[in-house]
This record gives structure tokens, sequence and C-alpha cells, in this order.
């Protein structure tokens, strides 16, 4: 070990208690990254994640507060590109930024205000399930005539993303960082990467190249002709077709990863492919072939952490009056006001967008309930898990998936686990034409008052704060 670094790691000792030793970013990482790309580095970062993690157990079990530990990239040399995905050699491969620890803190419960905002975009998601592309489009503001959008994988590579295979520790699901292993085994789908013989492809999905030039100094030629800087933005997902299921695992938008290069990108060079449906549908259409283009039955979304939807997601358990548990956590169906919520929320709208925006290509699609569970990682953080389902009273598309997706065989094997009536069609959803849009007004007692008091703030209020159109 370098000589600076043995004498920087005593000043940590000496000036920190041994928590926040462990978990406050340190003199000897003022770059807040470390270059795992020798062989001495590379085992030096996996003896100080081994050690951080033991070190939690103890301080978890003494109840000492747990500071949050500062990011570590981890940067490496990736040689060759294959079939569009760039490929790792097999010494470091790529990985996301690694926290060693953070400890969930929650916020403060959502007020009504977000609340408000989270749920009417949830039940705009909801009434445009059921209806075509066009009158979807008349739902939202300004009104346009379709809210279509197709971007390919080819496209995506157009706008310079780059497609990384991610190491064994990052496509590990049942690892801290993770947690989620236990879930897809009751819900008897693959928990396991294609690497080792299962049936998730795992990809990191990068706005500009990590090795050569700097990403600060990098440049491309986009489809328009423009000259534009990338600008850092990643998505790290696990998709796999022949089960039905999506893994939002990580997810960095241009919004935010812009704002960290030197100097920031200004939002009219930033990609016009960069929402986070659109590169779910790229990467979902790279694997999917055949009829499993179809075949939708859940999208995770893993280990959150935006300030927002952990409000709501407490407001919402206080308000039930019950714990974050681990899968199966808590079932909520969008027949009812908090599912709608959720699904409005800063996470949840991907999936509204994802199926309203592909209607021409999948048909209708609507979304049953959410669970709400805790990830089995060393921080204990919230997850969201959307049970999807083809829309009963329309025509399906030309390519079903193998099961048909109707609600019943979408989660058979779920059944035990969350109860028999955990997805039952919401009742809302009757049997109609695609044009017809169908009014929530059969939801009955407390759950429709509690609509109406949401609808009458939306039309009261809601008009300069949630009539806005946000593509996530």
């Amino acid at each position: 070990m370098p000589h600076s670094f043995e004498r920087n790691a005593s000043i940590c000792r000496s000036r920190y208690t041994p928590t926040k030793w462990l978990f406050e970013k340190c003199p000897f990482a003022t770059t807040n990254s470390l270059d795992i790309s020798t062989p001495d580095m590379h085992n030096l970062y996996r003896l100080i994640s081994v050690v951080a993690g033991l070190a939690l157990s103890g301080l978890a079990a003494s109840g000492d507060a747990l500071v949050s530990a500062a990011a570590i990239t981890i940067k490496t040399t990736l040689p060759f590109v294959y079939d569009g995905i760039q490929a790792p050699d097999s010494l470091s491969e790529i990985s996301p930024a690694v926290n060693l620890v953070k400890r969930i803190v929650w916020p403060s419960p959502a007020d009504d205000t977000l609340m408000l905002k989270c749920y009417c975009l949830g039940k705009k998601f909801s009434d445009a399930f059921i209806v075509n592309d066009r009158v979807a489009g008349s739902m939202f503001t300004p009104p346009t005539n379709s809210v279509a959008r197709d971007f390919s994988w080819n496209q995506m590579m157009q706008w310079d993303y780059v497609a990384y295979r991610v190491d064994a520790y990052t496509r590990y699901f049942d690892s801290p960082q993770w947690g989620v292993g236990d879930a897809l085994r009751a819900l008897r789908v693959s928990d396991k990467a294609t690497e080792e013989g299962g049936k998730i492809e795992v990809l990191r999905i990068h706005h500009g190249h990590l090795e050569g030039t700097n990403l600060n100094q990098q440049t491309y030629k986009a489809p328009d002709g423009s000259t534009r800087r990338p600008t850092g933005a990643y998505f790290i997902m696990g998709m796999n077709p022949t089960d039905g299921v999506m893994l939002t695992m990580n997810v960095h938008g241009a919004s935010t990863e812009s704002q960290n290069r030197y100097p920031p990108v200004p939002a009219d060079e930033w990609p016009e492919l960069r929402q986070h449906s659109d590169v779910m549908w790229a990467m979902w259409t790279r694997f999917a072939s055949g009829s499993s283009v179809n075949n939708f039955k859940w999208h995770f979304i893993l280990t959150i952490n935006n300030q927002e939807t952990l409000k709501v997601i407490r407001r919402v358990l206080e308000r039930k009056g019950v714990e974050l548990t681990a899968w199966p956590g808590l079932w909520i169906g969008m027949d009812n006001a908090d599912g709608l919520t959720l699904l409005g929320t800063p996470n949840g709208k991907s999936t509204g967008y994802f199926f309203v925006q592909h209607k021409l290509q999948l048909g209708n699609f609507y979304i049953q309930g959410v669970v709400v569970f805790m990830c089995k990682t060393t921080y204990g953080s919230p997850g969201l898990a959307f049970s999807i389902a083809h829309y009963p009273g329309t025509r399906r598309a030309a390519r079903d998936g193998p099961s048909g997706n109707t609600p019943e065989e979408a989660v058979a094997a779920a059944l035990e686990v969350l109860g028999s009536d955990a997805f039952k069609p919401p009742e809302e959803f009757p049997e109609s034409p695609e044009d017809v849009h169908v009014p929530r007004s059969n939801v009955g007692g407390r759950k429709q008052m509690f609509y109406r008091r949401f609808e009458e703030k939306a039309s009261n209020h809601g008009k300069n704060v949630i009539r806005r159109r946000v593509i996530n």
C-alpha cells in the first residue's frame, strides 16, 4: 500500500470516531474515486467493501448512528465491443457507483400538495391505459394527436449511449446492493443474470464513453447534425422478456448528471432520447423477440432514494398503519388512491409512460397494483413492484405474450404469497370500446370520498401544478 495512503488513512482514524471513519469521506478519497484497473487497487477495493460490510453489521447491532459514505466510482478500461454491447475484460468489469453504506433515512411524510400531484398523474395514466393512442394524447397538456414514442436500440447508440456489461456483484440480485432475490423466487421467475445461467440481461446504459477521453472533454455528432457533449447519464437495468420482468436498478438522468460535468452541459445539448421510459423500451426490444415483446408481468424499481417518492411511501405506510417489510410487503391495488399516487411518483411514472407511449406496438396494458416492499439490503431501502396485464376490454396486439397476460395467468405463482384477491382486475375497468373514456364512478364508501376530495382539489387548484405534461 502506498505510504501516502497509509498516512492519510491514519489521519482519518485520528480525526474520526470508528463510525465516522468508515462512513464519511476521508482525505484520501478527495477525488471521490478509485482506479481499480490495476490488480492491487482492484483487491484493495474488494477489501474495503468486505471490511465496511462487516463493520456495518456490528454497528447496526449496537445501535450506532450510521453516516453515509462517499460514493466510490470504479474506473476501468474496456477494450472491445461485440454486437453493440461494450464487453469488459476478465480483470475489472464495469460497475456503477457503489455506496459502501447508505442507511435509509426517511424524510418527512408527503404533504397534500405532493400527494395531489402524484395522484393526478397516476390517475391520468390509469385513464390513458384503457383508451387508444389518439384519445390518450388528448388527456395531456398540451393536447396532442399521439403520445407515441419509438426509439430503437440503434437510435439510442446514435445518441452516443454505450451499453456496458456489469460485474458479477452488480448482477447478483441477492447482494446487499439490491436484495431482491427472494421476491423474484417467490414469483417463480429467474433470479440470476444470463452470465450465471439465468434469464436476466443486466446492462449499464451510459451517455458517453467511460474509457478513453475524459467525459468532460468528449463530444459527439447527434442524429440532427449538431455537435453535443455527453451528459454522463446512466441507467442500470435488468430485462427478462422470457418471464416478463423488468428491473430498474439505478438511474441517474441527464438533468442530474449534466450538472456534474465541467462545465455543466446546457439543457439544449441534452439528447432527445433521455427519458427512462425511452431507454427501457430500447433495451427491452433489444432482447425481446417474437411473442416475448408483449410478455409484461412485473416492473421492479429497486433501492429507491428519491426524496419525493420516499415522502409518498412514508405517508402511505403511515396512513395504513404498517411498517415497511420484506417481500411480500404491502399490496395496493389501482382501485385505491394510494396505488395511483405511487404510480405518479418520480420513480413510478416511468412505468406509466412506458405503456402509455407504446400502445401502437403493444396494445393496451394497464397496471393492476403495486407491491411496496423492503429490499434486503444493508440499508433496508424500499422498492416498488408494479403488476402489469393486458386491459381485458380491448383487442390485443398482434403479438401477445405466451400466457396472454391475463391477470390470473400473469401472477398465478404469486397468489399464495400475496393472497387470492390481490390481482383481481380493478372494477373501474369495465368492458368498453377503446375510444370510450371510463370514469372512476363505482368506487364506494371511504374510497369514493378520498377520490372526490382529491379530484375536487385537482379541478380547483391543480391546473398550474398538475396539468403540465412531464415526460419521465
